[in-house]
């Protein structure tokens, strides 16, 4: 009985049935999924897996001795399942994924604060990469007849910040590895450079990180009772009817609209181009020019080098399988 139970267990029908549920447990968890049938995650996800895991490493271990020809390419079949599963479970510990929005002729330095968004939660400093710092020199965008359409995008970068030694370009969806970590673009876009004043003395000046492009978007920042409300276009005209537009998305004769509020009380309407002021009450508003950004995939993955090993160790043992086949029948 006892024996039976071992050659089952280390089986290659057991590895087939083993390899199918791999592939079936995926399926029906996102069909849970889908019809928010969820539960924990324990259960959901985590327990089905190490059940799987524990019953594949046994089949693995067992077929060493009940399977004559587990020693050569099944055998290396099997431990590059194993390699691939190492992987997955490093990437879903270890996996860094964030995007930080860097202006051009601005540094990078890798720092929490400068990422719109990550992963990390807590456990920043342990995951994010180290090294990963860069200075935009240039943004190159091409667009399809003038529209927001990109037909290209190009992010000219130098680093390390200290030494600046080395130059590389990010693109769409492909960039270079810095310190450990990938990079890409996901995003541009042009944000206006104002200085405001009150009186004699500078309230701000700063680049506004606010969300005016495309063009024709209206964003706001507040300042003490007043709100101002922009919108940038980076081509100005206007069109048949006497309204605002833009010719087209590169930064030609960029022009900023400002409308500012004071308690409900439009104090100022209209364009402003770069180096024009305006004043309301005691307040002055210098729109000195426009500033070009891109938003910076960040992604550090130590499981991916594993799962990649893993399928070509599969496939090189395919292959062998096969010419060991093709042996035994000469």
């Amino acid at each position: 009985m006892m024996k039976d139970i071992i050659e089952y267990l280390g089986s290659k029908r057991l590895t087939l049935t083993v390899l199918k549920t791999g592939i079936i447990v995926p399926v029906v968890l996102t069909v849970l999924w889908v019809f928010e049938l969820r539960p924990p995650a324990f259960y959901m996800v985590w327990t089905p897996l190490m059940v799987w895991g524990v019953v594949f490493l046994v089949n693995l271990l067992l077929s060493l001795f009940t399977q004559p020809y587990a020693r050569r390419a099944n055998l290396f079949f099997h431990i590059s399942f194993v390699i691939i599963a190492m992987g997955i479970g490093v990437s879903l510990v270890y996996r860094f994924e964030g995007e930080a929005v860097v202006l051009e002729e601005g540094l990078f330095m890798g720092e929490e604060k400068e990422y719109i968004r990550h992963n990390a939660g807590r456990n920043f400093h342990t995951l994010a990469p180290k090294d990963v710092g860069f200075y935009v020199e240039k943004i190159e965008p091409v667009f399809w007849e003038h529209r927001l359409y990109f037909t290209g995008l190009k992010a000219t970068i130098r680093y390390p910040p200290a030494t600046s030694a080395n130059t590389a370009d990010i693109e769409l969806n492909r960039g270079p590895t810095i310190g450990g970590a990938r990079l890409r673009l996901t995003g541009y876009g042009i944000v206006p450079e104002v200085i405001i004043k009150k009186g004699t003395d500078i309230v701000l000046k700063d680049v506004l990180r606010v969300n005016v492009f495309p063009p024709g978007n209206e964003d706001h920042i507040e300042l003490g009772s007043y709100r101002i409300y922009m919108r940038l276009y980076p081509d100005y005209h206007t069109d048949e009817k006497g309204r605002p537009s833009t010719r087209s998305m590169y930064i030609r004769e960029p022009a900023l609209h400002v409308r500012v509020e004071w308690l409900s009380r439009t104090l100022y309407n209209g364009v402003l181009r770069p180096g024009e002021s305006v004043r309301f009450m005691d307040m002055k508003l210098t729109f000195t020019g426009t500033r070009r950004f891109v938003t910076v995939g960040v992604v550090k993955d130590p499981g991916e080098w594993f799962v990649f090993a893993g399928f070509v160790l599969a496939g090189g043992s395919l292959i062998l399988r096969l010419l060991e086949r093709r042996n035994r029948r000469g």
